[in-house]
């Protein structure tokens, strides 16, 4: 008998004592606290444990004095009733740590975020190396847009075997990736740390309107966030009309950068979502009603453009450009949507005491995931790192602005009970609330909606 079997015996035979034996087969975890966990004994049935005998059981010594102990140390259970990974149907998730062991997992993230890298290659790499006993190697791309392309040319040409095991898609990007076939699922469902998510948050579920369906993992949020100093802007405007009327009344003061931008599109976007007269047209194809849905859109930012910085006549051409224009008091607002953007400072805040916030009535949010490319050489590892770099611990690591400052996916309710204060009580130094954007967050629209509405604004609010 292995040592795995003999630690499950010793499971099953616990939780019976408690009383917590029994068939408990799980679809999907709930958005509340977790009171057992159900895991599969070696004869296959499902076997409900408390964490406390969980505990008793990982820490029970072993004739093996060499043992670093199995996933049940660190509660990676699947979710009992949950399909497994495609072609690895046959599989435990014993038999996927076991196999990346020893396994190189290549993971291609943008080089343009210096503080993602740093954070990955200083952090991430070597907890998930010492943990899982695998290399973790950095694969550096000029940017997100590079991936698709490479993958896009390996799909067509039918190369085999590539060369990246995980990548970080945007959510923008899913379309793309969905439409070439260039993302290796279903496999997110049999994802341990799946049960820390809540399954009725349906952002979770789409990248710009695009269904993931289980070929990619969520990891992070991005936020359109407002910056300000309360030196300069005591009371500031906590709705879309009030900001509005703030901008009226303080003319030069505000501005925005202009779209293809990222920062800027999502300023738009976020403004026309807002404005329009039914919500919901975002959520169905663009289409002959587009007009209409953007017609208010067009007339505010129209009406607004006298009252921006050099009368609207021009717009910063970046994020970084407009970050210049407030920490010089040129403005009294800066802004920043982006991953790992919403905790941290846009700009230097050289010598102001810079205070983040989100609207009232809708922060424009939108998801970023994990996904394993269709021909990744080493697909056990990738979901393995994947797991882990979802796990409270990395999520939390990932969201100290000392570290990436990128927005956690995870429901707080469903995490393990030690982590609660910590996710609970962080406040960044910048002051975004977490609770008040968890609590407005509005959907991206479909990435179809997103490029009428640059289009859009290029033609009825740039070209006036």
């Amino acid at each position: 008998m292995s040592m795995l079997q003999r630690r499950f015996l010793a499971v099953a035979s616990l939780a019976a004592a408690v009383g917590a034996c029994g068939p408990m087969p799980l679809s999907a975890p709930t958005p509340t606290p977790v009171s057992g966990i159900t895991v599969l004994d070696p004869e296959g049935r499902a076997v409900t444990v408390p964490p406390p005998v969980l505990t008793a059981v990982a820490a029970a010594p072993t004739d093996d004095p060499s043992d670093a102990g199995t996933f049940a140390e660190r509660s990676e259970f699947p979710i009992a009733g949950n399909a497994k990974p495609k072609g690895y149907e046959g599989y435990s998730w014993q038999h996927f740590l076991d196999d990346a062991q020893n396994s190189v997992v290549r993971v291609a993230l943008p080089d343009a975020d210096e503080r993602l890298t740093a954070w990955f290659d200083e952090w991430a790499i070597d907890v998930a190396a010492g943990r899982y006993g695998m290399s973790v190697e950095r694969v550096p791309a000029a940017a997100a847009a590079a991936v698709v392309s490479d993958l896009a040319e390996e799909r067509a040409s039918n190369t085999g075997e590539g060369s990246i095991d995980l990548v970080w898609v945007a959510g923008r990007d899913l379309l793309q990736y969905r439409v070439m076939d260039g993302l290796y699922g279903p496999w997110t469902t049999y994802i341990p740390s799946l049960r820390y998510l809540d399954p009725a948050d349906d952002s979770l579920s789409k990248g710009f309107g695009v269904a993931v369906e289980g070929a990619a993992l969520p990891w992070g949020r991005t936020a359109l966030v407002l910056r300000h100093d309360p030196a300069a802007v005591t009371a500031p405007p906590k709705t879309w009309d009030a900001l509005w009327a703030w901008i009226a009344a303080h003319p030069g003061r505000f501005t925005y950068p202009a779209p293809p931008d990222p920062t800027g599109s999502a300023f738009v976007r976020a403004a026309c979502t807002a404005l329009a007269p039914d919500a919901a047209a975002f959520t169905r194809p663009v289409g002959d009603a587009a007009e209409a849905a953007l017609a208010p859109c067009w007339a505010k930012l129209l009406d607004i453009a006298p009252s921006l910085w050099q009368g609207g006549r021009r717009h910063p051409a970046s994020a970084a450009e407009l970050d210049v224009l407030y920490e010089d008091a040129d403005v009294d607002f800066s802004m920043r949507y982006a991953a790992g953007g919403a905790t941290t400072s846009p700009g230097g805040d050289q010598g102001r005491a810079s205070r983040t916030y989100v609207l009232d009535d809708g922060a424009l949010t939108s998801t970023h995931f994990l996904a394993i490319p269709f021909n990744a050489p080493n697909k056990i590892g990738a979901m393995v790192l994947a797991n882990f770099l979802l796990s409270p611990e990395a999520q939390f690591a990932k969201l100290l602005p000392e570290n990436w400052g990128d927005l956690s996916v995870l429901s707080v309710p469903l995490i393990p009970e030690a982590w609660h204060d910590g996710f609970a009580e962080f406040a960044p130094p910048s002051g975004l609330d977490l609770t008040a954007l968890d609590a407005h967050r509005r959907p991206e629209p479909s990435d179809g909606w997103a490029a009428a509405i640059d289009e859009g604004w290029a033609r009825r609010v740039a070209g006036r």
